[in-house]
């Protein structure tokens, strides 16, 4: 901690909304209410259009803020997001090095209200098909993170829970599309190996798929 007085749920809130008040001015933005759950945190912005959601949230006990971009469509189970910063990273032509150097450099400052407006800035000027609803891009970087990771972990597993990984990875894209009865297609034959919360989406998508033949 460098000294600095954490701001308050209201100075926070209050920095997100002038932050972004262009989108709120020429894009049809408005404040959204917090996620829903118990797990919530209570310093969460949230800024949607009917393409986009910003979700702005109160990090590292108030020094530091995680950006956020996903859908309007996506469900509430979502949580991750789109690749935002990845996306920004590459439209202002930073290198990995540069990356690691200012996340140095914000974890010295400890000034949770400077990054809210740095990244707002980021991407107000970078990411304007994004907040039109322009997916494309965080799509293919989601994408190639995915087969990445893929990689990774069937290099690590046992042969039985490959297949696992793949089908959840798979189960995770046809979830958000809404596609519960491929989820369930996908999971089905690896519940032995899931995750809690891979257990949890296919118990949500068999329902859905459940209610949907009825």
């Amino acid at each position: 901690m460098n000294g600095k007085t954490i701001p308050s749920f209201d100075e926070f809130r209050e920095c997100v909304l002038a932050a972004y008040a262009p989108l709120v001015c020429t894009m049809g933005f408005v404040e959204f209410p917090r996620r829903r759950g118990t797990d919530t945190n209570r310093f969460t912005v949230r800024l949607g259009n009917a393409t986009t959601i910003i979700e702005v949230e109160g990090i590292h006990w108030g020094t530091g803020a995680w950006t956020k971009v996903f859908r309007t469509s996506d469900s509430e189970a979502s949580r991750q997001g789109l690749p935002i910063h990845q996306l920004l990273q590459l439209r202002q032509g930073l290198t990995k090095k540069q990356v690691e150097k200012a996340l140095k450099r914000r974890q010295k400052q400890s000034d949770q209200l400077a990054e809210i407006k740095e990244t707002a800035t980021a991407i107000l000027e970078h990411a304007r098909d994004v907040l039109m609803g322009d997916f494309s891009e965080l799509e293919r970087i989601a994408e190639q993170q995915r087969l990445f990771e893929q990689e990774q972990l069937e290099k690590a597993l046992p042969m039985e829970q490959k297949g696992a990984v793949v089908a959840a990875s798979e189960a995770g894209h046809a979830f958000k599309r809404g596609d519960y009865a491929k989820v369930v297609e996908l999971l089905e034959p690896h519940l032995p190996y899931l995750s809690p919360s891979q257990r949890k989406r296919y118990a949500i998508a068999k329902m859905a798929t459940g209610a949907e033949q009825k």
